[in-house]
């Protein structure tokens, strides 16, 4: 079988992560991946670098490029797919805005719905709209979110689509508690530190400038901030404003050894599907808190 796998974001955080995995474990069990994403991170170079057949196209420059729609319908074709699987919300719209429907069957994933996010009701109706576009046409439709997958359900009559709640997957081999004082000392903090940290995009949906103006009420902690984004020269100068004893580490590949430095994990996200850094941090022995989002609630309060 030969799916190929469209994701518009390239950019580091769970959606990458997810494909990481996912397609080295459909590999195993003799499924063809190929993988069209964009071009705003490493991704593509990454699963280029594993052996995948990649293709990059300029996804996040424009939501409705007639050009692009082109491109992807172009490019899926070549791979001569059985399924396209199709990853986010702008991956999937720009799919049944190419029809590739026509081409094969889609499979859609949600890893997180726009529309939740708090935001002016104009603005909030053309992003129903958008998922509306998105979920049309598509044979199946996955979320890593329980409240996320009943939402979508709610926005149109699918009665030929199959739906299916697919929680995020740990590596609990990587992620696992290790001895805090010694993380803490990798990292070049005082064991003796109370330590709060996250993971995170630096981007406006992940809420870090809360997160900052929170420490600032708390005397006597050290905050920790691994992830990077548009927002993180504006994330500094605010930390500093404020007096908060804050590190930022940038984007890391040893998330699993970073993550047993933190006496606390604290995602501070406007809107989320199912956290997957919560998940790592949990596997990693971690205390948690976080916004109330209903993908943390899915998995905080059970």
């Amino acid at each position: 079988m030969r799916v190929t796998h469209v994701m518009a974001s390239a950019a580091a955080g769970g959606g990458a992560t997810y494909l990481k995995w996912l397609l080295p474990g459909l590999q195993a069990r003799q499924v063809q991946s190929a993988l069209i994403t964009g071009r705003d991170g490493n991704l593509a170079p990454d699963m280029d670098a594993a052996g995948f057949a990649v293709q990059a196209l300029d996804f996040m420059r424009s939501r409705t490029s007639p050009t692009l729609a082109l491109q992807l319908r172009r490019q899926a074709g070549l791979s001569q797919p059985d399924i396209i699987h199709v990853h986010g919300t702008r991956a999937a719209f720009y799919s049944n805005f190419a029809g590739l429907s026509r081409v094969c069957p889609i499979v859609y994933t949600a890893h997180g719905i726009a529309f939740r996010k708090n935001q002016r009701w104009l603005r909030q109706g053309v992003m129903k709209a958008a998922e509306r576009i998105a979920i049309h046409r598509v044979a199946g439709l996955a979320s890593v979110s329980r409240a996320d997958l009943q939402a979508l359900r709610g926005l149109r009559k699918m009665r030929h689509t199959a739906f299916k709640y697919i929680p995020n997957p740990v590596d609990t081999s990587r992620f696992r508690p290790a001895d805090i004082q010694e993380a803490k000392l990798r990292l070049g903090i005082p064991v003796d530190s109370f330590v709060i940290g996250t993971v995170s995009r630096l981007v406006e949906q992940k809420g870090v400038d809360v997160l900052i103006r929170a420490a600032a009420q708390v005397p006597g902690i050290d905050l920790v901030i691994v992830g990077s984004g548009h927002l993180e020269g504006e994330l500094k100068r605010l930390a500093v404003s404020l007096g908060v004893n804050c590190l930022f580490l940038g984007e890391r590949q040893d998330i699993p050894e970073i993550l047993p430095a933190f006496d606390v994990f604290a995602l501070s996200s406007l809107w989320e599907g199912e956290p997957l850094s919560l998940l790592e941090a949990m596997a990693c022995g971690v205390g948690c808190v976080a916004s109330m989002t209903p993908g943390a609630q899915d998995i905080l309060e059970q």
